[in-house]
């Protein structure tokens, strides 16, 4: 059973999340511990320990996944986008930790990634750019 303090910590936790994700803040490159610490008063002492305990992960890595997946669905609804062009809509500025951290996360380089999107869009007869 959670005491008092688990039930705020997972509060907290939850109201950074549906902040981070509600208004899409992992797409700004920008994007800090700072910035989100502000916007829901968590305080600093606390803010990193609550994502390692409810995401599992540390905030860089949480927002990062959440980049990743934005990048995916972009390569699914967009095929005629060019790889960069995806790197910088899901909110990195470096292309080279785009490359590595998608590599990391799916097992394969974005532009395999890519390829496999085609065919399969291909295959079930859209067209593609």
């Amino acid at each position: 059973m959670l005491d008092k303090r688990q039930i705020v910590d997972k509060e907290l936790f939850q109201i950074a999340k549906k902040l981070i994700t509600r208004e899409k803040l992992y797409l700004d490159p920008d994007v800090n511990r700072s910035m989100i610490m502000e916007k829901t008063s968590i305080p600093k002492n606390r803010f990193a320990s609550l994502f390692v305990k409810f995401a599992g992960v540390n905030f860089r890595t949480f927002i990062n996944d959440l980049r990743l997946q934005e990048a995916a669905k972009l390569m699914k609804a967009h095929p005629h986008y060019s790889i960069s062009s995806i790197a910088i809509e899901s909110g990195f500025e470096v292309p080279q930790s785009f490359y590595r951290l998608f590599h990391e996360k799916f097992g394969c380089t974005p532009n395999e990634y890519f390829d496999k999107v085609k065919s399969e869009i291909a295959a079930s007869g859209e067209e593609v750019e």
